[in-house]
């Protein structure tokens, strides 16, 4: 697979997780690139967590690609929502806890199961 850099996007590597920053650059990306490019950003994630802690994240890359995509896919519908209606509660609640996507491996991250499931169809 293409290892291809992606300096602007802020990512977290921490012990059994990794934080990816829903911010500009990640949008950008995602927006233009679509899965193929959540892909390759959740093969350097992992790639870099291996070099980082000498072990691999139990994650699977079609999981993180999966979690990573749709994190940005719900803030972007959220955002472009509030943009023409205005703030509501649960648009607001959304964006807040999806402006980061944490994506930890199983004894960390209790629904890391709801992505492991959606990949499959991903």
């Amino acid at each position: 697979m293409e290892d291809r850099s992606f300096p602007d996007i802020e990512i977290r590597l921490n012990p059994h997780l990794v934080r990816v920053v829903n911010d500009d650059a990640l949008i950008g990306t995602l927006r233009e690139g679509k899965h193929k490019a959540a892909f390759l950003l959740a093969h350097k994630i992992l790639k870099d967590y291996q070099e980082e802690y000498g072990e691999e994240l139990k994650i699977t890359e079609k999981s993180l690609a999966c979690e990573i995509y749709w994190h940005y896919y719900f803030l972007d519908k959220a955002t472009a929502f509030e943009r023409r209606f205005g703030k509501k509660k649960f648009t607001s609640w959304l964006i807040r806890h999806i402006d980061t996507s944490d994506c930890g491996e199983r004894k960390v991250d209790n629904n890391r199961f709801v992505w492991d499931l959606l990949s499959h169809f991903f």
